[in-house]
């Protein structure tokens, strides 16, 4: 439920209800992929940079790095994909527009943004990556 697309911050039961399904998710993809270096074989494919996306949405989240370090498997596995000029092609707009993302999440925990900037209109995330991809 991205903020950064005009919704509003779930309850935290909700929010904590998300993150177990996450984990659920990750204890098997951490255990699926400790038999491949990548998803379907031993080189990376769309299945590998498709699923990285869901993962690299997550780093806005300021808990991800301790999150991602409880399935050590998954951190190889996501750390070898950034390193495939592919993935950084493929991830450039969102790898500049995140940071700002981060930065609104920061501002609404600490009740800097009211109601109406953080459930504002999405299209800024659009015009920021369609900025940095002209």
């Amino acid at each position: 439920m991205p903020v950064y697309l005009g919704w509003q911050i779930p309850n935290e039961s909700i929010v904590q209800e998300r993150k177990n399904s996450v984990k659920s998710v990750f204890a098997y993809l951490d255990q699926f992929i400790l038999r491949l270096p990548f998803l379907t074989t031993g080189i990376a494919s769309a299945a590998d940079i498709l699923f990285a996306c869901e993962i690299s949405a997550l780093e806005i989240d300021k808990d991800f790095p301790d999150f991602l370090a409880l399935y050590p498997n998954i951190a190889v596995w996501y750390q070898n994909l950034k390193q495939i000029n592919g993935y950084q092609e493929s991830h450039y707009a969102w790898n500049s527009v995140s940071p700002k993302i981060k930065q609104r999440f920061e501002k609404i925990r600490e009740g800097n943004l009211s109601v109406a900037e953080q459930c504002g209109d999405p299209s800024w995330v659009a015009d920021h990556c369609e900025s940095v991809l002209r």
